[in-house]
């Protein structure tokens, strides 16, 4: 289970984290995994307590973006909006460096995907990436309080 704070960060967070991916020295590659939230029913609560503020976070469907194809957060979100017909609640972010060389192998880049993916299965190591909303809001997603 884990909880989720929408009170953090500023609006354009996520145009900050794409700005910090291009610093890096060498292509990087934007790693996103989109998540759906699915409630945890509680037979003891009133049915009107209201929404829940745990659940659990299953993923739904990742992806690795080229930063020159993401000009800004919102095409991030237009471009991952693309990638599935079903609903989704968090988008995670993870940036993946390069080097001079180049951008990190296809290999590295579907084994990080699949990382994120357990992170989420494990709820360990979740700390290493970003989470925003649906409106590019970031959000803290944690074990519960």
């Amino acid at each position: 289970m884990d909880t989720v704070d929408t009170s953090i960060g500023s609006s354009n967070a996520l145009d900050d984290l794409l700005t910090m991916a291009r610093s890096e020295p060498g292509p990087a590659r934007l790693l996103t995994l989109l998540l759906r939230a699915e409630p945890v029913v509680d037979r003891n609560a009133a049915a009107d307590s209201g929404p829940a503020e745990s659940g659990l976070l299953k993923p739904i469907a990742v992806k690795a973006h080229v930063l020159d194809d993401i000009p800004d957060g919102s095409a991030l979100l237009a471009d991952v909006e693309g990638v599935v017909q079903s609903e989704w609640h968090f988008l995670m972010v993870g940036v993946l460096p390069g080097s001079l060389a180049g951008p990190p192998s296809p290999d590295l880049t579907d084994e990080q995907l699949k990382n994120m993916a357990r992170s989420v299965h494990t709820g360990s190591g979740m700390d290493r990436y970003a989470f925003f909303d649906r409106h590019a809001n970031p959000v803290l997603i944690g074990p519960p309080s």
